[in-house]
């Protein structure tokens, strides 16, 4: 999903696209959740990301993950299933106004573009990288603000600009950390096969 800049008297943000579950039904109708973490766990237990309270539904009943396509709902074999616009699924790409039903508890998915000013940083590097330019504090400001986040993050540039010491301070400035930081060479793969490559 791209994120497309603005300026706004002189003051530049991008929109981040974000996914917000709304309860349609029983004691918390009307309250929204933000997706805010990966995966996003929906049931009955306290460790999921959004806890229901009610007894058809499974301590982990369903989870949402974001990829390349959008955001996607897994059932995670509940025992009443999982279903979206009144049919039953293992796997569906949410789509706004989508009524998501996991046990008789209803939720409706809306979307919305969260705004980040670009404000520049105090730091004068970013991990690895290092610079004092108002360009590259306002790269390392929107960087620390998205790097804890599951926002997918493209970067573009000529060969030897720093795209890869830049990539691996985002992953160790992420939550991620701790898991493998993979490289992949999108010039060594062949055209067709980048889509599976990566996905």
């Amino acid at each position: 999903m791209s994120a497309p800049f603005t300026d706004h008297a002189s003051r530049r943000s991008i929109e981040l696209p974000r996914c917000v579950l709304v309860h349609l039904s029983g004691p918390d109708r009307g309250r929204e959740r933000i997706v805010d973490r990966e995966p996003f766990r929906i049931g009955k237990a306290q460790e999921n990301a959004l806890v229901l309270d009610d007894q058809t539904v499974s301590r982990m009943h369903c989870e949402i993950v974001r990829d390349a396509r959008g955001y996607l709902l897994r059932d995670l074999e509940s025992t009443n299933g999982t279903l979206m616009d009144g049919a039953v699924v293992k796997e569906a790409y949410l789509a706004p106004g989508a009524v998501i039903t996991v046990g008789q508890v209803e939720l409706q998915v809306r979307s919305f573009a969260e705004r980040i000013e670009l404000l520049p940083s105090e730091a004068t590097r970013f991990g690895e990288v290092v610079g004092k330019s108002i360009a590259m504090r306002e790269i390392f400001g929107l960087l620390e603000r998205l790097a804890p986040t599951d926002a997918t993050v493209l970067l573009t540039g000529e060969t030897g600009t720093g795209k890869d010491v830049l990539a691996r301070s985002i992953h160790a400035a992420s939550p991620r950390k701790a898991r493998p930081f993979i490289v992949v060479d999108c010039g060594a793969v062949v055209g067709t096969l980048i889509e599976s490559e990566l996905f």
